[in-house]
């Protein structure tokens, strides 16, 4: 039996919270985002390692392209022999951090630039700068024009 509501008032309405059984509740909710999770997964979307695969191969693009205009190596051990904080590995860096959606940690491996902090740190400076802001728009007119 409910219990009484403490205060009475004439014409009043009082909240009833119904009874349920939280077993079924659970099972047609697992049930409908499983429905859900089939719907949004269907062939041909770019999910996972595809989509990976995809935004590298454009930073990899980047790198070789902005990487050839500015002179600097592409081979790992030749990018290693340049300063962790090299004017144009920032350029780089900054490049492809602004048209791609690689992390950090991937920068840092294909850069040679050390650590991922070491890299956001970088790429952060070079964007505050108005002077250096004026060489990545012109570096973003080289690689629109490499991409056609």
């Amino acid at each position: 039996m409910a219990r009484q509501p403490r205060f009475q008032y004439p014409g009043a309405v009082y909240h009833v919270m119904a009874q349920c059984d939280w077993g079924s509740f659970e099972d047609k909710l697992l049930g409908l985002m499983d429905k859900a999770q089939a719907k949004i997964r269907t062939p041909g979307n770019h999910a996972g390692g595809a989509l990976r695969a995809h935004i590298e191969k454009e930073a990899e693009r980047i790198i070789a392209a902005v990487g050839a205009a500015l002179g600097i190596p592409t081979v790992l051990d030749e990018l290693m022999r340049l300063r962790n904080g090299d004017s144009n590995k920032r350029i780089c860096a900054a490049m492809v951090k602004r048209n791609t959606a690689v992390g950090n940690a991937w920068l840092a491996k294909h850069l040679a630039m050390e650590h991922s902090a070491h890299v956001n740190r970088l790429v952060n400076r070079r964007r505050r700068n108005a002077k250096d802001l004026k060489i990545l728009k012109k570096y973003e007119n080289l690689l629109l024009k490499s991409k056609d």
